[in-house]
């Protein structure tokens, strides 16, 4: 069996530098847009959010008049959530980073315009809202949401 020979990245400065050029340009979203580009019907889709804790030197980019960057506080520190829509095979079809602290239904709010056309939409009961179950039926999509106990 031939062994694969050592890859040499380079300096690690220069890694750097094309990852912050590649992500001011757009490339990383272009990659990701055609690798969740939709092909074919979608039998279903599930949609959950994730947190995603932020290094402690991220504070520094909370300060007033720069970019939120999807930087929000929250009681476990800097977070970011990812919001994200997959279909039956676990393919991503639509994601979008928020601040930590914002909730579930603003983020499905945010992809609700992107989605396919659906049977189902699986999702747990944070997604249990009127408004969400009322926007997916007039989709043609039937939500499978457990209802909130009171």
């Amino acid at each position: 069996m031939e062994e694969c020979p050592p890859v040499s990245t380079g300096p690690y400065k220069t890694l750097y530098n094309r990852f912050i050029r590649w992500s001011r340009m757009g490339i990383f979203h272009k990659i990701f847009m055609e690798l969740s580009r939709k092909n074919g019907s979608v039998e279903q889709l599930m949609i959950d959010a994730t947190h995603l804790r932020a290094h402690r030197t991220a504070a520094s980019l909370l300060k007033k008049g720069a970019l939120s960057r999807c930087i929000g506080c929250t009681k476990g520190g800097l977070n970011t959530k990812l919001h994200a829509v997959c279909d039956e095979h676990g393919k991503p079809i639509a994601m979008v980073p928020t601040p930590g602290e914002t909730s579930d239904y603003k983020g499905t709010a945010l992809l609700l315009d992107h989605l396919p056309q659906a049977k189902c939409l699986l999702a747990d009961r944070g997604y249990d809202a009127s408004w969400l179950r009322k926007a997916l039926l007039h989709k043609g999509t039937t939500p499978c949401i457990p209802f909130r106990e009171c």
